[in-house]
């Protein structure tokens, strides 16, 4: 990971977002972060083991949607 951003609101993420969202990838587990991603044009992929369900996710088109760790693993190692 090059940049870790913590503390940020639920409902200004895409204000932070913009400032990264040239030659990055946002992975998460949330439809607010796809959501926020999409407002600033930031491909997001997102990951079934976390808070919310894979049909949840799946509802706010993600660029990617992975079900294990190891396909993000072989993902991030293409990448």
């Amino acid at each position: 990971f090059l940049n870790i951003i913590g503390g940020v609101g639920l409902y200004s993420k895409h204000r932070v977002l913009k400032r990264y969202a040239h030659n990055s990838i946002y992975i998460t587990d949330e439809i607010r972060d796809i959501i926020a991603c999409k407002k600033v044009n930031l491909p997001v992929y997102a990951v079934t083991w976390g808070v919310d369900s894979k049909e949840k996710l799946l509802s706010e088109k993600p660029s990617g949607l992975f079900e294990t760790p190891h396909e993000l693993k072989d993902f991030l190692e293409k990448f």
